[in-house]
């Protein structure tokens, strides 16, 4: 999509077949494309260009609101995310980082405007409001339970109808794309829930799956203990006992806000509450499928430290225990690190096969089709986007299911005999599918295997 926008062949409002995610993550990666050509590079610069933004704003809310004098607890806990944060950080996702960074923007606006009282201030966080659901829809919860605390708060700024009518229209101009597109397609651009789920598979799939990723946990084959297995399954720990001790420690606003009675909320809850929120909304989200839900707690990069600073702060008078325990988390922060990047140094990662890049596979994939003329290719979903990206759209690809961009699909649907590429199905699975793509063609079809792909072409 960012190829097409730097080529001027598309000016897309939404995500390419994902009518809930909007295009700035992507007209920025075009303008990167624009001035510097197209490389793989972008995709890694254009979302830390962001998470470095995302960094700036939560210094500012950690030293000006959060605890100015502690500020720097949240920074430091900040540099040793969890794999899962990494991942999603730094990977072009569309939309994901992005709603971090607006979110984030939000919340300071409109702690700001609690504390200044300027017009502007509330105007913009509207605005910026209007643009995060644009972005992504996945940042109605906390978009909507700040607005809830700032309402329910007792020091709140008093407004007047013009105040209201200008921060509506601001609103309506941060979400006009989505108004824009509602008027000029009959495609339903809004959000959809479903209830259409089982409660308890969805509940398995969060406590087993997602929890253990979400704190770094993970499960391997073989246990094999080292520095940096321990170190992370402490830092693990330290976070879990965190977010429950500071959930108890925060329990009569929590229990305030479920009642929704008026009080001083503290500027922390704003971040602490989120975070069972989004819990709640992934037990009866209708997309929630797999492990891969976890995404939807992409704002948790940025809650987690909180929950470690309030851990420490409640030894604030025991320096011997608090210095212990920032010791500890440093340590046990440097050895996750290592184990993140140990971890990437080899192909095979039980967790994430998927969400990890088959960099050299692919690359190799390319080189593989390109020289053997196998232009028109179905795909697994996780694969085409990449494929296409790295061999400039000279192969055309599409998927077996969920096709995102229908150019693609229409043109490999047309052609006779087409190429099949697998990630996700083991080489037996595929064994017993050449048969049937066979008979289909009524051409004879060679398998092959580069890396974790599997291949199935015309000879």
């Amino acid at each position: 999509m960012g190829k097409h926008i730097a080529e001027g062949k598309a000016f897309p409002l939404f995500f390419y077949g994902q009518n809930y995610m909007g295009t700035i993550e992507q007209f920025t990666l075009g303008t990167f494309f624009k001035l510097f050509g197209f490389h793989p590079i972008g995709l890694r610069l254009v979302p830390l260009f962001y998470f470095i933004l995302c960094v700036f704003i939560f210094y500012i809310l950690s030293k000006n609101h959060f605890y100015p004098k502690q500020y720097l607890y949240p920074l430091i806990f900040l540099v040793f995310p969890t794999l899962y944060s990494i991942i999603w950080t730094l990977k072009a996702r569309g939309g994901f980082i992005e709603i971090v960074l607006l979110c984030l923007s939000f919340l300071y606006l409109i702690l700001l405007y609690k504390k200044e009282g300027k017009n502007w201030q509330i105007y913009l966080s509207t605005f910026i409001a209007g643009l995060a659901i644009y972005t992504n829809t996945l940042c109605l919860p906390f978009l909507l339970i700040v607005s809830l605390m700032t309402y329910l708060s007792t020091n709140k700024v008093k407004t007047n109808a013009k105040t209201i009518s200008i921060s509506i229209f601001s609103f309506l101009l941060g979400i006009s794309p989505i108004i824009i597109a509602s008027i000029n397609t009959s495609k339903n651009y809004g959000v959809s829930f479903g209830l259409n789920m089982n409660l308890s598979s969805k509940a398995h799939i969060i406590i087993s799956e997602i929890i253990p990723l979400f704190l770094g946990i993970t499960i391997p084959d073989e246990v094999q203990w080292s520095f940096s297995s321990i170190g992370k399954m402490v830092l693990s720990f330290l976070t879990l006992i965190a977010i429950l001790a500071v959930l108890y420690k925060y329990r009569t606003y929590i229990w305030g806000l479920i009642r929704l009675k008026k009080l001083d909320y503290p500027i922390p809850f704003y971040l602490i509450i989120t975070l069972p929120i989004y819990f709640l909304v992934l037990l009866v989200s209708p997309y929630l499928q797999d492990v891969k839900g976890i995404r939807y707690l992409i704002l948790g990069i940025f809650i987690t430290p909180i929950f470690l600073t309030e851990l420490l702060l409640m030894f604030q008078h025991k320096p011997i225990i608090r210095n212990s325990l920032i010791a500890i988390i440093l340590f046990a922060g440097f050895f996750s690190a290592y184990e993140f990047l140990n971890t990437t140094q080899h192909k095979h990662s039980p967790s994430w096969e998927i969400l990890i890049d088959h960099g050299n596979d692919t690359r190799a994939l390319v080189s593989f089709l390109e020289k053997h003329t196998l232009q028109y290719v179905y795909a697994d979903y996780w694969v085409q986007g990449n494929i296409n990206f790295l061999s400039a759209e000279k192969l055309t690809y599409a998927t077996f299911d969920r096709n995102r961009y229908l150019p693609y699909k229409e043109a490999v649907d047309k052609f006779d005999f087409p190429t099949y590429i697998y990630l996700e199905k083991t080489l037996q699975d595929v064994k017993k599918e050449l048969n049937q793509i066979q008979q289909k063609h009524h051409k004879t079809y060679q398998l092959k295997s580069i890396g974790d792909y599997i291949i199935l072409y015309p000879i």
